[in-house]
């Protein structure tokens, strides 16, 4: 296992260091492990339409960052009290599969004295409390799965910033980002520092033999040019969105989806899917298999299920989109 080390605070920087070495690694490369941290921004994922997830108002009057991942999931907040751990593996599956990543994550909180469990499909929690996120992608052969640690993480910045969805806060029992959010800060010694965590941490990840490396001023730069060229770009952090005269939204086991359409005499000419749900494929492939079907339920059906005959969305069938679609009266 090697590391890289980086003073940088950006997250856009990060997302393009992480496909800049999926793209640059041998094929034979050894696990990569990332510690970071940003300056105040909120973390969109993939799928998710940029204007229903932020307080733009409190964005711009805070200065915070507004980056798109790479992966799928939920919004999140993250500041200097925060840490993100990106693993770049060679091996690419499938489907999503979050459970040795976070084991490894909660087998180490758990060595340095913090009470981490594991209480859904992508979060780890101190007595029911989310204190990580985690989120997952496949790329060129490679996984990435990165998450975050809410060490001590200004939660009313995040609660101010986010538009979290009712419904959301409400499957998990609660009814506020605060009362749902822990901070590992309050689980160990008063005394200690964030350093000292984060020094702890990585170590107890890497293990002995871990190499660090230092990017070279070539290398520095590529990724620099990478994340003007896409992760700053605002085209990729707000401009996904388009017209549509159609739409539904529902929380499944996978995640929230919406479903928006253009239909033009009940012919899907376009297709937009939303949400913080997290997929093995482009999600563009299944907006284009609904593209030119008629809205009809067998027609739908008959589309979507040779796209996600193979789990290829983590918790969503076709079955459950259909549903959606075409509740029963």
């Amino acid at each position: 296992m090697f590391t890289i080390s980086c003073a940088e605070q950006d997250a856009a920087f990060y997302f393009a260091l992480e496909e800049y070495c999926i793209t640059n690694f041998p094929a034979d490369a050894d696990t990569l492990f990332l510690l970071w941290q940003t300056r105040p921004t909120v973390m969109l994922g993939k799928y998710q339409n940029t204007l229903k997830e932020i307080d733009p108002a409190y964005i711009a009057a805070e200065k915070i960052d507004v980056v798109r991942r790479p992966s799928g999931g939920g919004a999140i907040y993250t500041d200097e009290g925060c840490y993100q751990y990106s693993f770049i593996v060679n091996g690419q599956h499938n489907v999503i599969d979050f459970e040795p990543y976070m084991d490894r994550i909660i087998h180490t909180l758990q060595t340095l004295g913090i009470p981490a469990e594991r209480n859904s499909r992508n979060d780890i929690a101190i007595h029911g409390q989310k204190i990580s996120g985690n989120a997952q992608y496949m790329k060129a052969g490679f996984t990435v799965h990165h998450g975050t640690l809410l060490f001590d993480t200004n939660v009313n910045h995040m609660a101010a910033a986010l538009k979290v969805d009712p419904e959301k806060l409400r499957s998990k029992g609660v009814e506020s980002v605060r009362e749902r959010t822990a901070l590992i800060s309050d689980h160990v010694a008063p005394t200690t520092k964030r350093h000292w965590f984060a020094d702890e941490f990585r170590q107890n990840i890497l293990g002995q033999g871990a190499h660090i490396i230092e990017l070279t001023p070539e290398q520095h730069e590529a990724v620099q040019q990478l994340a003007d060229q896409k992760y700053r770009r605002w085209e990729w952090n707000y401009g996904q969105s388009r017209e549509t005269n159609f739409s539904v939204a529902g929380r499944l086991p996978g995640g929230r989806i919406e479903i928006a359409l253009q239909l033009d005499h009940y012919v899907i000419q376009d297709c937009q899917i939303s949400g913080d749900f997290f997929s093995s494929i482009d999600i563009a492939t299944l907006e284009s298999a609904l593209c030119g079907t008629r809205f009809d339920k067998s027609d739908v059906a008959n589309h979507l299920a040779p796209v996600l005959s193979g789990g290829q969305l983590y918790g969503i069938t076709t079955t459950d989109i259909v549903a959606l679609l075409f509740p029963e009266a």
